[in-house]
């Protein structure tokens, strides 16, 4: 399951937080150019493209430095590689131009953010293992697999 807690703007750059589950790590193939995913709350791991943006713009948005997104102090522990941009979406993710998470959290992390902010999308839940080719079905909030 991915589930997208926090929406901000960082320095203009719109950067999505939130927290993905095993299973969702390894059906969505995220790979990490760099460290691993959070373990700790004070932890954050950001995609390939928001790390480089963020880069740019700031001296400390590398690898192992730290980081404030709405009063949150996070140190960067992981570099992942882009997901998603060839995902289908439904009409709700389309309407609301809604874009894949660039910036993961711990789940205690994710629940906390959920309750300061009171915003949750859940952009894909995975019920199985099974093979997900060609079987995905769109219900508005979110994509499952139809064959679990």
């Amino acid at each position: 399951m991915f589930y997208t807690v926090l929406q901000a703007t960082l320095l203009s750059e719109e950067i999505n937080i939130g927290y993905v589950d095993e299973t969702g790590l390894e059906l969505g193939n995220i790979k990490f150019i760099q460290g691993s995913y959070p373990q700790n709350d004070d932890e954050i791991a950001l995609s390939k493209s928001m790390q480089s943006k963020l880069s740019d713009k700031l001296q400390n948005a590398d690898f192992g430095e730290h980081i404030t997104i709405n009063d949150n102090n996070y140190i960067i522990v992981g570099i992942f590689e882009d997901y998603g941009t060839l995902w289908p979406k439904g009409s709700k993710q389309t309407q609301e131009n809604f874009k894949s998470m660039n910036a993961f959290v711990t789940k205690d992390e994710s629940s906390l953010l959920y309750k300061e902010y009171d915003f949750l999308k859940r952009q894909i839940l995975f019920d199985s293992n099974s093979d997900v080719s060609n079987t995905i079905s769109n219900n508005d909030n979110f994509f499952h697999n139809i064959n679990a």
